[in-house]
């Protein structure tokens, strides 16, 4: 019947583009459906249901190679789901983070507990800028740092002269 509806000449382009079939930057869904379009023309290439599945998560990221190769799907359906489902979490992962990295360049959002100090901290009182000490015979000016507290020798929390 496939010879009736298509021409030798769309059957072996079909079965090219199987060949060199490649997940990109399509979906999963995308990827599966095509897949499954183009296998209809290449029986002779994957004529087992294993065989499918083989081709299939040949051409998928490492990461799901590595978790379908733990699960070891024995159908296409099998293998599609999975890696539909890794995707689906990669992609909520994903989210979390730019949402985490969106409140960090943000300064944080309202709707959570900004953390407290740490009460053991002691923030040194500020002296007067300029005020001296001495140190091992030398004059070296030394000031209460306004980030950390702490007295640097002329410099600040960076290393930077004041």
């Amino acid at each position: 019947m496939r010879e009736r509806f298509y021409l030798s000449h769309v059957r072996a382009a079909m079965y090219e583009e199987f060949l060199h079939l490649q997940h990109g930057s399509s979906s999963v869904v995308e990827y599966h459906r095509r897949f499954l379009e183009l296998a209809r023309f290449a029986r002779t290439l994957v004529p087992t249901e294993l065989a499918k599945v083989e081709k299939f998560v040949a051409v998928l990221n490492y990461e799901a190679r590595k978790a379908l190769t733990v699960s070891k799907p024995k159908t296409l359906k099998e293998a599609y789901l999975s890696v539909d489902d890794l995707y689906r979490v990669q992609q909520l992962q994903r989210g979390s983070f730019e949402l985490a990295k969106k409140r960090n360049e943000n300064g944080g959002s309202h709707n959570f507990k900004k953390p407290r100090q740490d009460f053991r901290a002691r923030i040194a009182p500020t002296p007067p800028q300029g005020s001296t000490r001495e140190k091992s015979g030398d004059q070296a000016k030394t000031f209460a740092c306004r980030k950390c507290g702490k007295e640097h020798v002329g410099k600040d929390c960076h290393g930077f002269a004041l």
